[in-house]
């Protein structure tokens, strides 16, 4: 489960392995000896002037501590490696490259040092709310590491669908990230920040629900509610990704992994058969759909405009969601 492994109690903390040159002089090494260890791949220099034991380059809390050691003790991880840090769900795979920059922020008067090669710094307000402290290292908290996301990453989908996986695995909450952008002031894109918050959910199952969703939501329809469940007392009878209450319509993205299998046996075709029974009108949307959405969302157009009409024509004996549904059109 995203999360697990991210944070470890102060007492688990590792040592930092990171040497500088002068370390290695102080400990009685000549010039030519550390030219033959970097030749020999002892030693590697993820970030400049300072190196690493090559067994540790790896290693993304060494990195991270190698980072900030370059910088003012007030510094701290920041946005993508926080992110991986924190173990957050649906991440880019590139971001968890050992190869990869470590993220850092710094505060607003830390003008002393710029960036170094290994390291992407930025500057910005660190309120102590904002940290958090991962194995003895400053790394900021999951709500800020969220809403930094939100305002620097350039696509809307990326930023949505980890905004998602965030409420859904519980990394903190939506009033955790508002929280934020409230104390952020004349920040920059600190309203996209707002708007892709806005656009987050909890309950979403996969990031591909949340490229549905948005494929809605662009097309001027209606947001849709997300984690539709049918129960009968305790017993949950059906699950949708996707839908709405007050028109039945019912939406779920086959993803291969999970739907292929239930097609195989049957499984999705007697669901869809259940949800028809009981008023609903299923749509089942695909990868091809998600990468050209056109005609699934003129069908999802067509059945929005024709529900009204298809519920009213429904015996409300038909189901409570039906009964439901003609009440909120005024029909009972």
């Amino acid at each position: 489960m995203p999360g697990d492994a991210a944070f470890a109690p102060m007492s688990e903390a590792t040592d930092p392995r990171w040497v500088t040159p002068e370390h290695l002089r102080t400990a009685g090494w000549s010039r030519a000896q550390m030219r033959a260890a970097l030749r020999a791949g002892e030693f590697a220099q993820d970030v400049r002037g300072l190196w690493l034991p090559s067994e540790e380059t790896d290693d993304l809390y060494q990195q991270c501590a190698a980072a900030l050691a370059t910088q003012r003790a007030d510094a701290a991880i920041s946005r993508r490696t926080a992110a991986v840090v924190h173990g957050f769900a649906w991440l880019p795979e590139e971001w968890k490259r050992p190869t990869r920059d470590i993220d850092i922020t710094v505060a607003r008067d830390d003008l002393t040092r710029s960036s170094r090669r290994g390291i992407d710094r930025r500057i910005a307000d660190l309120p102590a709310d904002d940290v958090v402290v991962w194995r003895g290292l400053r790394v900021t908290s999951p709500a800020r590491t969220a809403v930094d996301l939100a305002r620097f990453e350039t696509s809307r989908v990326l930023a949505v669908q980890i905004l998602d996986g965030v409420l859904r695995f519980r990394f903190c909450t939506r009033e955790d990230m508002q929280a934020v952008t409230a104390r952020m002031i004349r920040v920059p894109w600190v309203r996209r920040a707002d708007d892709r918050i806005g656009l987050a959910h909890e309950g979403v199952d996969s990031p591909q629900e949340t490229k549905v969703r948005l494929h809605i939501v662009d097309a001027d329809l209606p947001h849709p509610d997300v984690n539709l469940r049918l129960f009968d007392g305790d017993v949950q009878l059906a699950q949708g990704d996707l839908g709405y209450w007050r028109w039945l319509i019912w939406i779920e993205y086959d993803g291969v992994e999970v739907h292929l299998p239930l097609r195989m046996d049957g499984k999705d075709q007697q669901k869809d058969r259940f949800l028809a029974r009981r008023g609903w009108e299923p749509f089942r949307v695909t990868k091809a759909d998600n990468a050209a959405p056109a005609r699934f969302l003129r069908e999802l157009n067509a059945a929005i405009k024709e529900a009204p009409a298809r519920i009213a024509a429904m015996d409300p004996s038909r189901s409570p969601e039906v009964r439901h549904a003609q009440a909120l059109l005024g029909l009972t």
